[in-house]
């Protein structure tokens, strides 16, 4: 009876406090359909019918043309004011309800939180138009959550509550591409919409559970390489790529070990291609995107992922007959033969090097058994002498010479100073990935050495007068190489 009491009087409270214009007519035009997916704040010409100067705020204030959302520019300042008013209004009293809930049964919870529906649904407006215009907020995205956590407590309805607010999200990014509050909530927001594929037994034990599954994380890799595209060089939604492709190793993983590897063979074939194809995509964008450094680092994060999948005791490596670490050396040695295509277009671009080192330092993992889960096992096959006897010759050796020659028989092609920068890329490479041989501790798979160290002797003695050469590499690698 109290509480029956309280909600009333906290309904009477909020029927005296009507929703503002600015707010009402924002959150309508977001619900309508077809439900907007661009965003865009800029100046907005509209016409007035009787030709007067008059203030049409809030009415001309929104645009929707199809689903195209604008903002007027002019009625930022006022519009920010108006929606920061309105959450703070309604802030306070949903705080202290939402804590009050505490004090109930479950059953008597889920009645005061019916209860509080239109509270709720309030609060949800008016932090989607705050955010829309002020996507930082970080005090209003806690509070969106709350509000995510009172409707999902119905789990019938969470996976539709969760893809709203992936949709809500979808549309400020058009608009507002690096808030790192926006991202942090959509990461919270995907994480428990793929806990739902596990529930109520705790595993994924079907294959169309494991297809659903990987269309939804397909689904979010999409939205992040439509913003990668749109706003370049976007670390926000290269990190968030990188938490959904771990997030899928994660739940897969947990899935082994809850219920066996014969209940997710489904999902180790879905795993290896979804990774698979991540890997196949990087070095076409580096090609197209020569400058962003996070493409780069996001595919290392991935092939390594690929091949800590392909390496483990229960893992999966496609259709190849191959032993595990044999196919490893050969995918990474397929990626550096093929980014060598890159080098005759980019060779002034540091990231291309950056990439090359990266796939580089994986392989020598591999030689040492680092990507191996559990007891380290170092690789002694012929096969794998092999390959690393070739990657040393390839790397320090050839990689240099060949493409010395290369710009001196383009020399119409680039100018000195072009010249200049891609033998300093290539010599540092060629110095850097022969110290991470050298303190390769499988020594008996890298064989002898002495032909690398008098070629890296040489890159040393060219290079010593540059100062654009890292500090530590100049004076470490000499000392280095007197050990050997």
């Amino acid at each position: 009876i109290r509480t029956e009491v309280r909600i009333n009087k906290k309904t009477e409270k909020m029927s005296m406090h009507p929703q503002p214009e600015p707010v009402s007519v924002l959150a309508h035009l977001v619900k309508e359909e077809p439900k907007p997916t661009g965003l865009e704040i800029a100046i907005l010409h509209i016409e007035e019918d009787n030709g007067g100067d008059l203030d049409t705020y809030p009415t001309n204030a929104f645009a929707k043309v199809g689903v195209h959302l604008g903002i007027n520019g002019s009625d930022l300042p006022r519009l920010a004011r108006d929606f920061q008013r309105e959450y703070k209004s309604l802030r306070s009293l949903f705080k202290a309800e939402d804590y009050c809930m505490l004090d109930h049964t479950e059953e008597g919870a889920d009645l005061y939180r019916e209860n509080l529906r239109p509270l709720i649904t309030r609060i949800r407006d008016a932090t989607t138009c705050l955010l829309l215009v002020c996507p930082d907020n970080s005090t209003a995205w806690a509070d969106r959550r709350r509000v995510v956590l009172n409707l999902t407590a119905d789990e019938n309805h969470a996976v539709g509550i969760y893809k709203e607010e992936l949709t809500f999200i979808n549309l400020l990014f058009t608009q507002h591409s690096k808030a790192p509050s926006s991202w942090a909530y959509r990461k919270w927001i995907f994480g428990r919409l793929i806990d739902q594929f596990s529930k109520p037994h705790g595993v994924i034990d079907t294959e169309h559970q494991w297809t659903e599954l990987f269309e939804r994380i397909k689904e979010e890799v999409r939205v992040c390489i439509s913003v990668a595209e749109h706003f370049p060089k976007n670390y926000y939604s290269w990190t968030h790529r990188n938490f959904v492709s771990r997030l899928a190793y994660q739940t897969w993983s947990t899935n082994v070990l809850n219920a066996g590897t014969g209940a997710s063979n489904s999902g180790s074939h879905l795993l290896f291609n979804f990774l698979e194809d991540e890997v196949n995509r990087i070095e076409p964008w580096l090609m197209n995107h020569v400058s962003d450094h996070s493409a780069a680092h996001y595919g290392a994060e991935v092939l390594g992922l690929l091949l800590t999948f392909g390496l483990r005791d229960d893992g999966y490596t496609g259709d190849t007959s191959l032993p595990a670490q044999e196919w490893g050396l050969s995918l990474i040695g397929n990626i550096l033969a093929s980014s060598r295509t890159a080098f005759e277009h980019f060779q002034f671009h540091e990231v291309i090097w950056i990439w090359r080192r990266l796939c580089g330092c994986l392989f020598l993992k591999i030689i040492d058994g680092k990507l191996r889960q559990g007891a380290v096992t170092k690789v002694s096959s012929s096969y794998s002498r092999a390959a690393a006897q070739e990657f040393t010759k390839n790397e320090v050796i050839d990689l240099t010479e060949n493409f010395n020659k290369q710009l001196e028989l383009s020399k119409s092609c680039f100018t000195e100073d072009e010249k200049r920068l891609a033998r300093k890329h290539s010599a540092a490479y060629s110095l850097w990935i022969f110290r991470q041989i050298v303190l390769c501790q499988c020594k008996d798979v890298i064989g002898d050495l002495s032909e690398a160290q008098g070629h890296v002797h040489k890159l040393i003695s060219a290079m010593h007068d540059d100062e654009t050469i890292v500090h530590n590499i100049r004076v470490y690698l000499p000392a280095l190489t007197k050990s050997l």
